[in-house]
Parts: C-alpha cells; sequence; structure tokens
C-alpha cells in the first residue's frame, strides 16, 4: 500500500542496513514498532506523520545509548562523564 508521501519522508530514516551490531539490534526494535504503528492505523493523518517523527527522536535517542554502552564496556572512561563547562559564555 502506498502511503503519504509525509509519512514515507519520514519511513526512509528507519533503514537498518547501514548499521553495525549491536546498533542494528536496536534499531530493528524500533522498526517493528513502526511497522506495528502502522498496520493498526491505516489511514495517513498529520498526526501519524507527527508521531513517527517523534518515534525517529527516540531511535536516536536509542541508538546514541547504545553507542554509549557499547564505547564504555570498550573502556572509555569518558563516556557518560559530564562535559567539562566553559571558563567563559562566547
Amino acid at each position: 500500500m502506498s502511503r503519504h508521501p509525509s509519512v514515507e519522508a519520514v519511513n526512509r530514516f528507519f533503514e537498518t542496513g547501514h548499521l553495525p551490531e549491536p546498533l542494528k539490534a536496536v534499531m530493528e526494535e524500533t522498526v517493528r514498532y513502526r511497522d506495528t504503528i502502522l498496520s493498526l492505523i491505516a489511514e495517513d493523518d498529520p498526526e501519524l506523520t507527527v508521531g513517527l517523527r517523534k518515534l525517529l527522536e527516540a531511535k536516536d535517542c536509542f541508538i546514541r545509548a547504545k553507542v554509549a554502552e557499547v564505547n564504555k564496556a570498550k573502556g572509555n572512561s569518558n563516556e557518560g562523564a559530564p562535559l567539562p563547562r566553559p571558563n567563559e559564555i562566547v
């Protein structure tokens, strides 16, 4: 079934092929959720597009969390540490 162009525009960012494991596993879970939502909501609507955009934002957060976890497991002691405060605001 063809979806509205705004829905398709968001859907293109849910590709998984370019990601390495374990990021791909996190992304695939997000894609499964997206697919479930799209099967439950057949009629395209502005709110559906907004919901998909928010899911995309959440996916980005999940991916960053997994990257941080992997980096920490590799011994990156700076991972998760607060950023240094600048001496002055420019």
